[in-house]
């Protein structure tokens, strides 16, 4: 094998292994901002909103096929978890927590009511 052969199966593996340890360290931060927030008790505000109707995205694109499952709302189109699509429907109410404060806003969805 020649230097660049050897070169390139370390550098694809390793660059590879940069970037998810980097994703890892985004989505860290962005919990730990907000497991932050709830402690102390601020910047979480309560929200309900009124579901219009449910629908669901199915990526064929690769390999493996996923579903997404979203809840529409006015013009408002939240993606959930599928027990909280399962029991979504219109009419509904949608209830959840946005927490954080400028940029840095999460919003989770909690319940159907």
């Amino acid at each position: 094998m020649n230097i660049n052969q050897i070169l390139i199966f370390i550098l694809i593996p390793a660059a590879i292994m940069v970037y998810f340890t980097c994703s890892i360290i985004k989505e860290s931060i962005k919990l730990y901002r907000v497991l932050k927030c709830v402690k102390q008790g601020k910047n979480v505000f309560s929200v309900s909103v009124q579901i219009d109707g449910t629908r669901l995205f199915t990526d064929n694109s690769g390999d493996v096929f996923k579903d997404f499952y979203y809840v529409c709302s006015d013009s408002m189109l939240i993606c959930v978890p599928k027990d909280i699509y399962d029991l979504a429907g219109p009419g509904s109410r949608l209830i959840g927590a946005v927490v954080g404060t400028g940029k840095h806003k999460m919003f989770y969805a909690l319940s159907v009511s």
